[in-house]
């Protein structure tokens, strides 16, 4: 074939019970000019026998002959691309039949960013069902510029991998790839490292992936490792912006990133005051990040903060809430407050964060 638009870049391992709907999910594009490269990294199912099954020109399938894990399988993906844009999936998920046309329509229009996220739902048995949900998620859903998704990355980040599309150029901005030694959160990883070198990322609000969750999820399957990964790239983000942070700040950061509630407690609200007050102070110092945008999503995070902190005394955390001066113009009502706090005292009966 001739060099297409774009690389749709997947990693299988072993996903026989899904790969023939997820490939058919991507061969059912409303644009048609695309590489589907199948990386499988060792599977010991059927896996390579549903991909060759598909017979379809667009499908390139590459081998690995023992299992490397999910990094190494989308560096080798990245590698064999062809496409000026290159769009990673997942092989459990299915993509929304326009889910290339509207990133690709929306990125040629917008030369000066490098790559474009978008929405996801759940997906349920019932497709019907899943088109409304996916219409009325895109209608109530904002666009997230790449002023906001740029600061973010402070705390770990907000794309979605399996929604991404970006230009493969922008692949030349990172010195190296996903780190094969980490084995959760190499995407988060990733994505830091490109915004950190100068990419620009926004987030759609269109709804272009049915995610599928189940017990193989690698975030459920390795909770805590998912959990220090995070931490770990929240702390890579806060060193770009404040290189000499105390130990505890480091500790107050990745509480944040994590949502840790043990950190997160009504006794600590005025010493993450002072903390997030001295990010807004090294930022002002030239570290380049939007002030309105930073602002905007940590207020986000404080309303998250103290909506943990409220679950052991309210009060408290509505003073502190409404105390951060700097922050006020960018909270939401009380109402929110309550919502959260109310929704993180529902988390605590499940054992979510």
């Amino acid at each position: 074939m001739n060099t297409p638009t774009a690389s749709i870049i997947m990693p299988v391992y072993n996903a026989e019970p899904f790969l023939a709907d997820t490939i058919a999910s991507v061969l059912r594009q409303t644009v048609r000019d695309f590489e589907l490269i199948l990386v499988d990294d060792g599977s010991s199912d059927a896996s390579v026998s549903i991909a060759r099954g598909m017979d379809d020109p667009r499908i390139r399938i590459i081998l690995h002959e023992k299992n490397q894990g999910v990094a190494a399988a989308t560096n080798t993906g990245y590698a064999a691309a062809k496409g000026d844009y290159i769009l990673p999936m997942d092989h459990d998920d299915l993509a929304m039949p326009r889910r290339l046309e509207c990133q690709l329509s929306f990125l040629k229009k917008h030369p000066e960013l490098d790559g474009c996220g978008a929405g996801h739902i759940t997906l349920s048995p019932c497709a019907w069902l899943d088109r409304q949900r996916a219409r009325v998620k895109s209608l109530s859903s904002r666009f997230i510029p790449s002023s906001q998704a740029a600061c973010e990355a402070l705390w770990g980040g907000i794309l979605f991998n399996p929604t991404l599309c970006f230009r493969r150029k922008t692949l030349q901005l990172a010195d190296h790839w996903w780190d094969s030694r980490l084995s959760a959160g190499a995407d988060d990883e990733f994505y830091g490292r490109l915004i950190a070198a100068g990419a620009r990322f926004c987030v759609l609000p269109d709804v272009v992936l049915r995610y599928r969750r189940h017990a193989g999820n690698l975030s459920r399957r390795s909770k805590e490792r998912t959990l220090a990964a995070r931490s770990a790239t929240a702390l890579a983000g806060l060193a770009r912006l404040l290189p000499d942070a105390a130990e505890n700040q480091k500790k107050l950061h990745a509480a944040i990133a994590t949502r840790d509630r043990s950190l997160l407690t009504p006794e600590r609200l005025p010493e993450i005051t002072s903390f997030l007050r001295e990010m807004l102070q090294a930022n002002a110092r030239g570290a380049g990040l939007d002030e309105e945008a930073l602002k905007g999503v940590m207020a986000r995070h404080w309303s998250r903060v103290c909506a943990i902190a409220g679950c052991k005394n309210l009060p408290a955390a509505f003073r502190a809430y409404y105390g951060f001066t700097e922050l006020r113009r960018y909270l939401r009502s009380p109402f929110f407050l309550l919502y959260q706090w109310q929704k993180r005292r529902l988390s605590r009966l499940s054992g979510l964060r």
